[in-house]
């Protein structure tokens, strides 16, 4: 499923005020009720009703938020329940009931790598998840001040691309995409960079949820399948990689014939090195992309346009 946009800004409500909601709702004045952010279980017909396209969460539990519109009549917003110290229950908004910003950092949200650097993360590792995780972090990276010269396309801005990249790392580190040393690696110095950083590592992890069904992987992080390391070795982030993949894999294709292919689906690999071309196709040398016909011929003319 593909997340909506994001929620718009809501009412908000001091933390007392959202324990005593969830606790004790009989204790506000029945002339206030309205006005109090109301909260209703997922499926509960008092409020919209469950969605079945929104996987549960690996811990905590999705609920409906109940606030009274400037216009009148109610709005109602996917909320996430979860437990915090002591046991007490908290809520907060979520994004489509797929991420969530969560700055109780008493919250047990224990699914996360430890420790985890950012206030806000998927609720779960389903492919569903986990592509509205990357819809999100896409959306967050800064605007670029020109055109990159790998031909990513200028963005919104907002603040802490650095933090998100680092917590998409102990997320793909968890699931088994890379390995331990590259958790360590300097972040990136330019908004382009980070951006070229984390856009395939996005398209990994959705390719990695497709394949285990959204369960970490205990197995050695270096050890990816075709299609999640084709979404490594990209650098547009822009979930080609399954398709790419597919071109790499078919039987009775010379190296030629995969390099054209691959071409057609995404032109930008006309602006690939020799050891990016190697890195996608796999045991295949520089050398011999250099050799191919599509190499030494086709790719001059084509850059000539």
């Amino acid at each position: 499923m593909s997340p909506t946009l994001p929620v718009p800004e809501v009412p908000s409500w001091p933390e007392s005020l959202a324990r005593q909601v969830l606790d004790s709702p009989e204790s506000f004045p029945s002339h206030l009720s309205d006005l109090v952010p109301k909260v209703v279980p997922w499926d509960s017909d008092e409020g919209p009703g469950a969605d079945p396209r929104i996987p549960e969460p690996l811990g905590g539990k999705l609920v409906w938020i109940r606030f009274a519109a400037l216009t009148g009549g109610f709005l109602w917003y996917k909320g996430w329940a979860y437990q915090c110290e002591r046991g007490r229950w908290d809520c907060t908004i979520t994004i489509d009931g797929l991420v969530v910003h969560c700055f109780d950092r008493s919250a047990r949200a224990e699914w996360l790598p430890k420790p985890y650097p950012a206030d806000v993360f998927p609720l779960g590792y389903t492919q569903t998840h986990l592509a509205a995780w990357r819809w999100y972090v896409l959306g967050r990276m800064p605007r670029e001040v020109s055109r990159d010269p790998d031909g990513i396309s200028p963005i919104d801005s907002v603040s802490g691309p650095e933090v998100l990249l680092l917590a998409t790392r102990c997320l793909a580190h968890h699931l088994g995409v890379i390995s331990q040393d590259r958790l360590a690696s300097p972040i990136p110095d330019t908004p382009g960079g980070i951006r070229r950083e984390v856009a395939p590592l996005l398209d990994a992890m959705v390719a990695r949820a497709s394949e285990t069904g959204g369960t970490p992987q205990e197995t050695d992080p270096n050890r990816t399948t075709l299609e999640t390391r084709i979404a490594l070795a990209l650098v547009n982030g822009d979930g080609t990689a399954t398709r790419i993949a597919a071109v790499v894999s078919k039987a009775g294709l010379t190296v030629n014939a995969k390099m054209a292919a691959i071409y057609a689906i995404d032109n930008r690999a006309l602006a690939w090195t020799s050891t990016r071309w190697a890195e996608v196709l796999g045991d295949v040398s520089t050398a011999t992309i250099r050799q191919q016909i599509w190499w030494t011929e086709d790719r001059p003319k084509l850059r000539k346009k």
